[in-house]
């Protein structure tokens, strides 16, 4: 691969509209240092990466890794332009690609709706609204804190154990209460996720600040 991460760099050194198109070939790579670099000067081309970007994720004949790598790249240019395209992609047929843009919503500068993140609560697949979940932690406040709570009734483990995670970062006066209440879970790794909560919650309050 030496040769190809060679090429990939020389690539991401000339820029302009020339080198997008290999670049997006070279997200496809076997190797996974060539996909990584071919990821990192693809989005280095911001505004000009963007439809390419953009295609890949919507282009159903390619791998899912490669899609959920480009909605990934998408999420790392900091536009206005991009958060609206991880709206739309948040809808998409496709679970992977919903998923993947709810992730790239948490990293986006512009923060969309929190209602259009909190539809995905509602969502068929466990993956999507454990996405969803952890999303929210990027919303701080009490706009994140009631969708939160919701998502601690989830019949998934793994959603209701993200829901906790995120609770700690949205910052609302009650959420010990709210952890408290974890405790009492049916499965153990959600009261086990809880313990450890309350736990970084009290280091935290004894801190000197």
């Amino acid at each position: 691969p030496e040769v190809r991460l060679a090429v990939v760099e020389t690539l991401g050194k000339l820029g302009g509209e020339e080198v997008l198109h290999p670049l997006v070939k070279a997200m496809g790579d076997h190797n996974d240092e060539v996909r990584h670099l071919a990821k990192e000067k693809l989005t280095a081309q911001r505004v000009r990466a963007i439809a390419p970007l953009l295609s890949l994720a919507l282009d159903a004949k390619i791998d899912t890794e490669v899609r959920i790598d480009a909605i990934a790249c998408l999420s790392e240019i900091k536009l206005d332009e991009v958060t609206k395209h991880l709206e739309s992609l948040a809808a998409h047929e496709d679970h992977h690609v919903r998923t993947a843009a709810l992730l790239g919503l948490g990293h986006s500068q512009k923060k969309t709706s929190i209602s259009t993140i909190e539809q995905a609560l509602h969502d068929y697949r466990d993956e999507v609204r454990r996405a969803c979940a952890m999303t929210l932690a990027s919303y701080p406040g009490e706009e994140a804190y009631e969708p939160l709570v919701k998502a601690l009734q989830d019949n998934n483990r793994d959603v209701r154990r993200a829901a906790i995670e995120s609770l700690l970062k949205v910052g609302v006066a009650n959420v010990n209460d709210t952890l408290l209440k974890t405790l009492a879970d049916k499965d153990w790794e959600v009261r086990r996720t809880g313990t450890l909560a309350l736990g970084r919650l009290f280091d935290a309050s004894i801190v000197p600040h």
